[in-house]
């Protein structure tokens, strides 16, 4: 009997089914791929360092011809129980050309060779990288997306003037070098890197402008190490754990679904909560009837557990066999950075779906108790108790000019509180959860990050296309760079355009506090040449005001452990110390392993271990629009075409700096946004089933009264859309206090401890939830137009 009464219930109500079963489709589908992909992903990391042969420690360190200045060997040699493997490299720059056109590359890439490389390196099957024909080179992925190039086309190396062309073979997976914020490794042929190393010794070049060293230290005492590094005139270095880390970046398209599954799950609970308190109520004649008949509550039960519990294995079934390949499009972008050797895990994505199939269980044990409540007495009075102790509504025509189906629209909503939180909380979720992944990538692309990134606001930069930090390090450095700047503020006054124009530049140095002269870091030392200090953003405190006084980053303070008025010394490359008192705390968009330090603009300063020198950044005195910044940097590029120079938009750099963390999460926004719509379509689509069926006799009573099926149609309608556009509104106002909560822990791992979002109105606070609104809209006023079935006569089933 259970079974025959489950196959009619099946049957009868095949579209709130239909739904129930895509929702948890959908639920085991995001949580099955998101946990398996976390867990191959956190695993294969540890594997892929130990498998790619990663020393203990790295340090790179470009070569130097000044021998009174130690070098990482000298030092390593220097230390018991420690090894040094030792790669040599070139550094250059690089031009992609295809079909005619030319891109050219935007930091400088590092040329290696096989039989100098001291770590493995895999190609993007994940094989180990044992032979290099001549002619080929190994690119990381980011790099040709960055250039729209692919595997096959050409690219132009050149190195102090000296160019070579080699077709791309394959993706490059460097455990180092393989993230999008650290220099790109060009790996090719031995004979090749010697015929092009010959060629530039044959060119003049000195070795210092091109020469570099990549050192894996193993050891067992990194602090020792790093004490022993500290006069060493190193540009990178850290321990393996902190190369690890730079792939956080790796994880945030995997842990943004994750937030996203969660999020699902929760919006399946309260759908599945309301389906089952809405089908009670609507079949509690049916379930009088059988308790007068003599059947248990536990077997009435037991026909709901037996219908969802048939839902939700057919549902988890499918959300399984969904996952993998959804799981593996998820990975693409991240295999192309890490070795993964198990993209996909039956046993996590089988413990997945078990786990949703069994919440949905427990849940539908709690929501069915409801049954116990019923007794024969609702069958008699159509599934009335006959006694009411409240009004039915909240609202009262009085003198008010109210259209009736907005006034009965309103009326429900104020009238059954549970049904509206349900629906409130299931568009608030959705909308909240894309508008938090929204307001992420577009505050990363604002012109606010020029904060974050502890630079001063500017509205384009002009810098030379391939970076020369050669020309600029040594004695009369400064000199040169202010030469440069001129020569831009030359080129815009002959245009009429009043502008502010510096250089900001970072120099490796070491520092320590007084208080722990113990504790030594390697840090940037940063200058703006032609700056000033009070112009950037500062957290705590002020710029320094003097030669005396410096500002320093978050991640200074947490590793000297210092604040401000406390007294750090700062050692140069040259050995020279000074102290200052820190006045200021700024937060940065670290990626990179350490602080930095902001001094104050010294004209005698003697630039001596440039590690960057940015371009001129421009900032317009007479504050242009948008539009008009544009059309400016468009008569600059088209100027400065084909002088080695090249104009930059604020977006070229910060992509620069931060690399593709930006596009990840607006890709994930992007994915959310359908995803989205189609769940408030579902729960749009329920509810007015739910409503119609629920209220057949109501409608037929006001049919019989006199109303139009245009409004009824248009009260259903304005019913769901009001409380559609009450959750987004909600949403909009909600989503930065939780985006802050919620990927707070991501941001402050970046650097920023104080997050201020900065939404695009446009597109996160009109378009997109405008799409979202007007497809929910829709879809209830086509399952609403059912109420033109309706007949009149069906109000004589009225109590």
């Amino acid at each position: 009997m259970i079974l025959d009464i489950l196959k009619r219930d099946l049957k009868h109500r095949k579209a709130t089914n239909i739904i129930i079963l895509l929702f948890v489709i959908l639920a085991v589908l995001f949580t099955s791929s998101s946990v398996n992909n976390f867990v191959a992903v956190i695993g294969s990391l540890d594997r892929y360092f130990e498998k790619a042969e990663i020393g203990d420690y790295v340090a790179a360190e470009f070569y130097s011809g000044d021998e009174t200045h130690a070098t990482v060997t000298e030092e390593v040699q220097k230390l018991n129980g420690t090894t040094l493997r030792t790669e040599e490299g070139m550094k250059g720059a690089y031009e992609f050309v295809s079909a005619g056109s030319t891109v050219k590359g935007e930091i400088e890439a590092f040329v290696s060779c096989l039989s100098n490389l001291k770590y493995i390196c895999f190609d993007s099957s994940n094989r180990r990288i044992e032979a290099v024909s001549d002619g080929d080179v190994f690119i990381r992925q980011s790099i040709l997306d960055k250039a729209g190039a692919k595997v096959g086309d050409s690219v132009v190396l050149q190195i102090n003037g000296v160019k070579r062309t080699f077709r791309v073979k394959d993706v490059l997976k460097d455990a180092l070098l393989s993230i999008d914020i650290a220099y790109p490794r060009f790996l090719i042929s031995d004979n090749e890197y010697k015929a092009f190393q010959e060629e530039i010794e044959e060119s003049g070049a000195k070795k210092e402008d091109y020469l570099f060293y990549l050192h894996m230290i193993d050891t067992d005492d990194i602090e020792s190490l790093e004490t022993a590094l500290f006069y060493c005139r190193i540009f990178m270095s850290g321990s393996r754990d902190t190369f690890r880390l730079f792939h956080i970046t790796d994880m945030l398209l995997i842990g943004s679904f994750l937030a996203v599954s969660i999020g699902l799950i929760l919006i399946a609970i309260a759908i599945l909560g309301f389906t089952i308190g809405s089908t009670l109520s609507r079949e509690s004649r049916q379930i009088g009837i059988m308790k007068a008949i003599g059947i248990s509550n536990g077997k009435i039960r037991l026909i709901y557990l037996i219908k969802y519990l048939t839902i939700a294995v057919v549902g988890a079934s499918v959300g399984l066999a969904l996952s993998f390949p959804f799981g593996e499009m998820l990975l693409e972008r991240v295999t192309d950075s890490i070795s993964i050797e198990n993209t996909g895990s039956v046993l996590y994505g089988v413990l997945s779906a078990l786990a949703v199939t069994g919440l949905i269980m427990l849940l539908c044990v709690l929501f069915t108790r409801k049954v116990i409540r019923f007794t024969p007495a609702n069958a008699l009075r159509s599934g009335s108790t006959g006694e009411r102790y409240r009004k039915k509504g909240a609202m009262r025509f009085g003198k008010k000019r109210v259209r009736p189906a907005l006034f009965m629209a309103f009326n429900d909503i104020l009238s059954s509180p549970r049904q509206t939180v349900i629906m409130l909380f299931v568009f608030f979720m959705g909308m909240t959860l894309l508008l938090i992944m929204l307001n992420t990538s577009s505050t990363l692309l604002s012109k606010d990050m020029v904060d974050w990134q502890g630079e001063k606001r500017f509205d384009l930069a002009i810098g030379k296309t391939i970076p020369d930090l050669s020309r600029f390090n040594g004695p009369g450095g400064r000199e040169k760079i202010q030469e440069s700047i001129v020569e831009v503020e030359k080129k815009l006054a002959e245009k009429g355009w009043d502008a502010d124009c510096y250089v900001e530049t970072r120099e490796t140095a070491t520092a320590y506090s007084k208080d722990n002269p113990e504790i030594i870091r390697h840090i940037y030392y940063r200058d703006a040449v032609n700056g000033s200090p009070e112009a950037y953003a500062y957290v705590e405190g002020r710029g320094p005001q003097n030669r005396k006084e410096v500002a320093v980053s978050y991640k200074t303070v947490e590793e000297l452990h210092v604040t401000i008025g406390d007294s750090i010394t700062v050692v140069t490359a040259d050995g020279k110390e000074a102290d200052y008192i820190i006045t200021g705390i700024y937060q940065e968009l670290m990626m990179k392993q350490w602080g930095s330090v902001r001094k104050y603009p010294e004209s005698d300063y003697v630039f001596l271990n440039l590690s960057d020198v940015y371009p001129v950044n421009i900032r317009f005195l007479d504050h242009p629009s948008e539009s008009e910044v544009n059309r400016r940097i468009e008569i600059l590029r088209e100027e400065f075409s084909g002088s080695g120079y090249e104009v930059r938009t604020v977006y070229d750099q910060l992509t620069a700096w931060m690399g593709d963390i930006p596009k990840k999460i607006g890709t994930v926004g992007d994915m959310l946004l359908p995803i989205i719509i189609i769940i408030d379509i579902l729960v749009a689509v329920l509810m007015e089933l739910s409503f119609l069926t629920k209220e057949r006799r109501e409608i037929a009573m006001l049919k019989a009264v006199g109303f139009r099926n245009r409004t009824i149609v248009c009260w259903q309608v304005l019913r769901i859309g009001i409380v559609m556009f009450a959750a987004t509104l909600l949403a909009v106002m909600l989503a930065s206090p939780i985006g802050r909560l919620t990927l707070g822990s991501v941001y402050q791992y970046l650097g920023i401890k104080k997050v201020v979002f900065v939404p695009n109105i446009w597109k996160n606070y009109i378009l997109y939830p405008a799409a979202a609104l007007a497809s929910t809209v829709f879809s209830s006023f086509l399952v609403a137009l059912g109420v033109r079935k309706f007949r009149s006569n069906e109000i004589n089933a009225v109590e």
